[in-house]
Formats: structure tokens, sequence, C-alpha cells
């Protein structure tokens, strides 16, 4: 796997140049095929112009193969000079390579890579309650799994059940007919419900403080749809991301509510 990150910040043997100039202590590999131009820097010093800088440097990046320049970083950490969650051209080339080929590249220490630990609250199964038709439903995954189905005999039970459960049950139900065309808009609808300010302000909060992170759910149980599965099998290579999408817009709204 690739990941970037930034001259001051990571300073192992597997970090590869891709800056026009490198700090003195560098003695590292540099990979001139993604380095932007004199003059571009120049004027974009100047201008502070990002619209201009990234067609720019998207004409560097066009006429170069995505599959081999993965190929050729693969393990390897691409480093400039910016910190995380700033503009740079490391981003622009993370965004390119995923918009090609499907692939996240994500910031070495920086990015959200699962929903673990003190990232917990972004995963379906975090507790959280609803009102839904005056019953209580402890999850979003427990409403998103019930509504797979029309049974209310299969709805309740889910309704009941621990998360992990209910994903479970959620297998073994008789499926609407549009469920694959609802489900995106369905987890949209629970994400709002989710991340709603007047009720859940806390976890709204906790989003937000997520800044400018990229949020992948990463999973081993190869959902490529709504996340991105490491299995040796899959490898990160084919995932959507959906979930992680859907989060990162919702963070964005939440930002342009509070502006």
């Amino acid at each position: 796997m690739i990941k970037t990150s930034y001259f001051s910040k990571y300073k192992e043997p597997n970090g590869i140049s891709i800056a026009l100039s490198t700090p003195n202590w560098f003695t590292g590999e540099k990979y001139l095929n993604l380095n932007p131009n004199y003059d571009m820097l120049n004027e974009y010093k100047h201008t502070n112009n990002e619209v201009k800088y990234y067609h720019q440097y998207l004409d560097i990046l066009e006429k170069l193969d995505p599959i081999k320049v993965l190929d050729d970083l693969d393990g390897k950490v691409l480093l400039c000079y910016e910190k995380s969650g700033t503009f740079c051209h490391r981003k622009l080339f993370s965004n390119w390579i995923q918009e090609k080929t499907g692939i996240i590249i994500p910031e070495h220490d920086y990015d959200i890579l699962s929903f673990r630990n003190e990232y917990n609250f972004l995963s379906n199964f975090y507790p959280v309650s609803f009102i839904i038709n005056n019953q209580i439903w402890e999850s979003t995954e427990n409403i998103y799994q019930a509504w797979k189905t029309l049974d209310l005999k299969d709805r309740e039970q889910i309704r009941c059940v621990q998360p992990s459960v209910a994903k479970k049950l959620g297998k073994t139900v008789k499926m609407c007919d549009n469920w694959d065309e609802y489900k995106v808009q369905l987890m949209k609808k629970l994400l709002d419900l989710k991340f709603n300010k007047k009720e859940h302000p806390g976890l709204c909060k906790l989003l937000l403080e997520t800044e400018n992170r990229k949020i992948v759910e990463g999973n081993y149980w190869c959902d490529n749809f709504f996340g991105v599965c490491y299995c040796r099998k899959c490898n990160g290579l084919h995932g959507k991301n959906i979930l992680g999408k859907m989060l990162m817009k919702k963070r964005t709204e939440l930002r342009n509510e509070n502006n």
C-alpha cells in the first residue's frame, strides 16, 4: 500500500520524495514523475491560485499510467513539505489515483482507516438511541438491517438484539425487491438522524473534530461497497468507500451549518 506524509514528520527509510527539492537531511529516493515544475510552483507562490495549480498538476498526472505509478511506488510513503490536511500536490495525486483506479491512498498517521477505538462513533454499531414509530432503536445498524425486509415480525426481532446480531439476522430475511436501489438513500437518512445537532450534539462535535481527514470504512469482511476491505484477497484495491464518503459529506454539511 502507498501512503503519503511530509518531510518533517516522516523520516523512515521507505519515504520517497515527490518534491522538486528536499531537506538537507533527506538521503532517500526521489520519484521525479510526480514533481510539479518550477514555473507552476513560482506562480502559485505569488498568486495562491489553488484552482489553476490543480489543473496544471493534473496535466502532469494525465501523462502518466496510474497502474505503473502504483507498481513503482508500492510500499512507499510519498513525501512533500506541506502538513497533513493542507493543500498540496501529494493530496492531488492521491485523489487522482482514487478517481482513476478506485484505490485509496491514505495519509500516514492522519487519515481514519477504520471505525475502531476513538473513531468507533463512526460505526453503525455505535450505541445511539432513536425513536421510530414509537419504538426505541439502539443503533443505525439495527435500523438498516431491519429495513431490508417488509416483514414486521422480522423487523421487531432485529430491533431487539445487539447490532452484531442484527447484522447476522439481516442476511436471513426476505429482502425488499428494490433494496439495492434503496440502501444508499436509507444510509443517508440514518446518518442525518445520527448526526443531528439538536438530538446528538456530542456526535456532531466528534465528527467535526475529524477536521479534513479522509474517512475510510476499513474492514476485513469483504465489504467493498460501503467500505474498503483489507483482507489478503481484496488488499484494499476495490473499495468504493460509500459510507466513508457519506460521512465526509455529512461533516461538510455540519461545518456549513456552523458558518
